[in-house]
């Protein structure tokens, strides 16, 4: 009994410790964090109201030589973290900091700051070795980080913002490298936010590069005076890849076909499942059919995997690690060099077949689509090791790659269109000559999005949201703009000749000197819109809401203003001539020194309007409703006023000679 009380004693004596080391453990841990959030808070309130070579000054202080007079509380925290001998934490201190930098800097476009933040790092390989046992401590996990990943990471947004590595091959598809970064949940928030940003921005850049690219390769008309780049690297295979998979596309549409499989698979044995896998994946591309390789590689993959679920119900859980599986082995198993088959395809330049293979795996399971992007940066990092002559396969791959998966994003629909007739005997092969791809860009989120200066000649937008975006000196002639949602655009100095903007909402966007001549208005609302000194000549308004816009100085000649709501518009010296505003409302309207000559505007509601020193001659004024407008001074000669209302008009000073008024002029102040 003696002996078991004392044992329980030892026992219950080391819980005890244990239960103490585990306190103080936790107690230091939170005093770690307690120091690192009072780090991030002074970062961030320094970015966000001092100067970057200010919070420049103070990073490289505190981070790189431990002192500083101006932020002592910091610089304890520092310490408290070196003290700690946790390198771990020390590195997730400084990486956190470093991207609340970078992303205050990239969404103010402070580009240097980001790249001298990378020097300041990098510059601590030929800083000499401190006394201070510490500062020793503290070097030594500076260099450390250096040589990781994260350093590596960070210097990619230094590099694309401020153009460094331009002939490096790799920085091409940055947009891949920043996909992992942002799924990595174990990453800083700030560092996931500016590289979702940035992936986005560069992904979007492509899309549109496309568009403009196809749209005008088959204009001949257009292709001297506007060349867009082509934003691929293989030249005019691009097209012909392009012809190739909307061929395809029409015959087999991918996107119907997923549908239907998951629709019959629906209720199956896993067994069953990977069957009908084989099938779907496997079907001819292109007019030719897969490799050889790829089907009896992908087919032995299939029947391999996960043999114990053979019998059971297939469920989702099982397609999305169907899927992963199969995308590892066509890419890279080990996360890091390419998979063998991956390897033989390159060889082959079966990179349509890959592509196509992965893309219906992304149509069946989308979930996956974030892994592929995963493996694909992978790769690429593989291979940025290597010179870029040892890579043209791989890089082939990746331009197939892009280009295929742009053709199938929700937001940008190609498609292809034959021109001319075609015997039989042809019309089984592509013709660049008797197609024309056409694409349409629908339902795009685009809010806020810059575009300025950017040539997109003959794109289609309907239904985009371009609310507060820059469009200012962008070309959008002969665009769809059907339904886009305009509000508040920078649009100033755009090329909207021809454009089609019927029922579009442009309240508050900023039109001045715009061209949208022969533009399409009808139904669209501009109220509050400013379009000062814009081209308007033969533009159709018709049925819109120009409700308080301001108009002045505008070329309006021909154009139809019919039924148009002007209501407090501001029309001071807009030239109106041989317009069309029967029926239209211009209640208090202001056309000081405006020129209306020629115009129709007959049955028109002109109350209050102000007509100073303006130019009417010949113009149609019958049957309107001008109730207390303002002559005084205007050219009125040969103006129709039969059947106005000119209850307490004036025409002081005004010439109306030769003018018809069936009322006396009693009732109106000359």
């Amino acid at each position: 009994m003696k002996i078991f009380v004392v044992m329980s004693n030892k026992k219950s004596l080391v819980e005890q410790l244990n239960k103490k080391e585990d306190s103080a453990l936790t107690s230091n841990s939170e005093k770690i964090k307690q120091k690192q959030e009072s780090i991030y808070q002074f970062f961030l309130k320094s970015v966000q109201h001092s100067s970057p070579e200010s919070v420049l000054e103070n990073f490289n202080h505190l981070f790189i030589f431990a002192e500083s007079s101006s932020s002592p509380e910091i610089l304890s925290c520092v310490y408290e973290i070196i003290f700690s001998k946790n390198e771990t934490e020390f590195f997730h201190t400084l990486k956190r900091v470093s991207y609340i930098l970078v992303n205050n800097w990239y969404l103010n476009r402070e580009y240097k700051a980001i790249d001298k933040l990378v020097r300041i790092l990098g510059n601590v390989k030929t800083m000499s070795r401190p006394l201070s046992r510490s500062r020793n401590q503290l070097r030594t996990w500076l260099l450390h980080f250096i040589d990781s990943e994260d350093y590596q990471e960070l210097k990619i947004f230094a590099a694309y913002c401020n153009g460094h590595n331009q002939n490096k091959w790799s920085q091409r598809y940055t947009a891949h490298l920043l996909v992992p970064q942002y799924l990595d949940y174990n990453n800083p928030q700030e560092q996931r936010e500016v590289a979702r940003n940035l992936a986005l921005k560069l992904k979007q850049r492509f899309k549109f590069a496309l568009v403009k690219y196809t749209a005008h390769f088959n204009a001949p008309q257009l292709k001297h005076q506007y060349a867009p780049a082509n934003p691929t690297k293989l030249g005019e295979g691009a097209i012909r890849l392009i012809h190739q998979v909307l061929d395809h596309h029409l015959v087999f549409n991918y996107e119907n076909y997923a549908h239907i499989f998951l629709q019959q698979v629906n209720g199956l044995s896993y067994q069953e499942f990977k069957q009908s896998l084989k099938k779907y994946l496997l079907l001819k591309v292109n007019n030719y059919h897969c490799s050889a390789s790829i089907n009896r590689s992908t087919e032995q993959i299939i029947d391999g995997l996960y043999t114990d679920h053979n019998h059971k119900q297939f469920k989702f859980d099982l397609l999305l690690r169907t899927s992963r599986k199969i995308i590892n082995y066509l890419t890279t198993e080990d996360g890091q060099k390419p998979s063998a088959i991956f390897t033989s395809l390159m060889i082959q330049n079966s990179f349509l077949s890959l592509v196509v293979t992965l893309l219906k795996i992304v149509l069946i399971c989308p979930d996956v689509h974030s892994h592929i992007e995963i493996v694909i940066a992978q790769l690429i990092r593989y291979h940025e090791k290597l010179p870029e002559s040892q890579c043209q396969s791989f890089i082939n791959f990746l331009e197939v790659f892009d280009i295929v998966f742009a053709l199938y994003t929700e937001n940008v629909q190609y498609s292809l269109v034959q021109i001319q007739d075609e015997t039989l005997a042809t019309k089984h092969l592509i013709s660049l000559e008797k197609n024309r791809i056409f694409s349409q860009i629908k339902g795009t989120q685009l809010q806020g999005i810059n575009l300025s200066g950017s040539d997109l000649k003959a794109a289609d937008f309907s239904l985009a949201k371009l609310s507060k975006a820059n469009l200012s000196n962008t070309c959008l002639e002969a665009s769809k703009l059907i339904l886009t949602d305009l509000q508040e655009a920078n649009l100033s100095y755009a090329q909207l000749k021809s454009a089609d903007l019927r029922r579009a909402d442009l309240r508050q966007a900023n039109l001045a000197h715009g061209n949208l001549s022969a533009a399409k208005l009808c139904h669209a609302n501009l109220r509050h819109a400013n379009l000062q000194a814009a081209q308007l000549t033969s533009a159709n308004f018709q049925g819109a809401n120009l409700g308080s816009v301001n108009l002045q100085g505008a070329h309006l000649r021909y154009a139809d203003l019919r039924y148009v709501n002007l209501d407090y518009a501001n029309l001071r010296s807009a030239d109106l001539s041989y317009a069309d505003l029967r029926g239209s409302t211009l209640h208090h309207a202001d056309l000081t020194g405006a020129v209306v000559r020629h115009a129709q505007v007959n049955r028109a509601d002109l109350s209050y309007a102000n007509f100073c020193e303006a130019d009417l001659s010949h113009t149609n004024l019958n049957q309107s409703n001008l109730h207390s407008a303002n002559f005084n001074y205007a050219c009125a000669r040969h103006v129709n006023f039969c059947g106005a209302d000119l209850r307490d008009v004036t025409f002081e000073h005004s010439n109306l000679f030769g003018s018809k008024l069936d009322q006396k002029l009693n009732q109106v102040k000359v």
